[in-house]
């Protein structure tokens, strides 16, 4: 029987990893903690959604598993009878010995293919009730049998996993939103279903801007293609959106357009540098055009601001701030302070 201290402490913990690690570490860190007081060898966690016979996968993190371990479920997740099982019985943890694995030949291969030879999963509804968290435990060939014990720690354990998890996405996003340094923008945290799985009150408010009738989780479908894209940005008439990607989810930026956002990614660089202090000749150098190209531009960077002079320009730069690069951003998150509460 594990020892109620040891459940405890793990709790704490938790509770601690999910305010303190990013949110494509959260995971690693969290099932470390389980490992302390329920021993397994390998983890699959995420989050799927019914699919007609088959399953959808909106996220997922495999832990101490090879990269293959993923594609290979998706061939053959039609024979996956432990995903079945738990969508049938939430909040039931569900054993699977090495028999049962070999049930079906899909579920088998892959088993086999990775040493799994017993499997413990338990899952959890999101509040929609499309879609629901799930966690599998496994143990290698050879390895001590799961008790009714362990089965009954993995049932107390899994909603506070999910309850861990959900506040680690809200907490990032906090301090995602503090590296982005702009109050107007609202940020949602995406799965690969282009679901959403978090999002500030705000986000649903610049979404209103654009699409006044746009309710539910279900991003509009202007949203979805650009997600499906290789562009960082989306520019649309009221409303101007960044992407950042964290582990398998996407986070969204998005603010209400400003006079900033009139200006070309070519005029965005010059007035930037400008506003900096670099003269008409360092721009025209460093950009391979001619200091008259520079002060051509200059002169449209002006009219779009509805501006007449540097300082003007430079008090709008710093004040509508354009949506940081990917990489500025996740610098500047990575250096954020992390605070211990506990």
């Amino acid at each position: 029987m594990f020892r109620l201290q040891d459940f405890s402490n793990t709790l704490l913990d938790l509770q601690c990893v999910a305010q303190e690690k990013a949110v494509d570490q959260y995971q690693d860190a969290a099932l470390s903690l389980v490992q302390r007081i329920l021993p397994f060898d390998k983890a699959w966690w995420g989050i799927m959604s019914a699919h007609e016979d088959s399953f959808l996968l909106h996220c997922s993190h495999a832990y101490q598993l090879p990269p293959g371990f993923v594609p290979m479920w998706e061939v053959i997740k039609t024979d996956d009878n432990v995903a079945k099982s738990v969508r049938e019985r939430p909040k039931t943890t569900v054993y699977f010995d090495e028999r049962k694995l070999s049930e079906t030949p899909g579920l088998a291969v892959l088993t086999g293919e990775h040493d799994i030879a017993q499997a413990f999963c338990t899952s959890s509804y999101l509040p929609a009730e499309s879609a629901f968290v799930f966690l599998s435990l496994y143990r290698s060939s050879g390895e001590l049998r799961f008790t009714a014990d362990e089965r009954l720690l993995k049932q107390y354990l899994m909603p506070h996993l999910c309850s861990s998890w959900a506040a680690n996405r809200i907490f990032q996003m906090e301090y995602l939103k503090a590296s982005v340094a702009h109050e107007q923008t609202a940020m949602s945290l995406v799965d690969l279903q282009f679901q959403i799985l978090n999002a500030e009150p705000g986000f649903a408010d610049v979404l209103h801007v654009q699409w006044p009738d746009w309710e539910g989780n279900e991003l509009p479908s202007v949203v979805v293609s650009w997600l499906r894209s290789p562009d960082d940005s989306l520019k649309l008439g009221q409303v101007v959106m960044r992407r950042y990607c964290l582990g398998e989810l996407c986070l969204i930026a998005a603010r209400e357009r400003m006079r900033v956002d009139l200006l070309s990614k070519r005029e965005a660089v010059i007035a930037d540098a400008f506003s900096r202090g670099h003269s008409y000749k360092e721009i025209a150098r460093d950009l391979e055009i001619s200091p008259a190209t520079v002060r051509h531009h200059l002169r449209r960077i002006y009219e779009k601001l509805n501006v007449s002079d540097k300082a003007e320009m430079t008090c709008m730069l710093h004040e509508q701030d354009i949506l940081l690069e990917e990489g500025e951003l996740m610098r500047r998150y990575r250096k954020l302070e992390r605070k211990h509460f506990f």
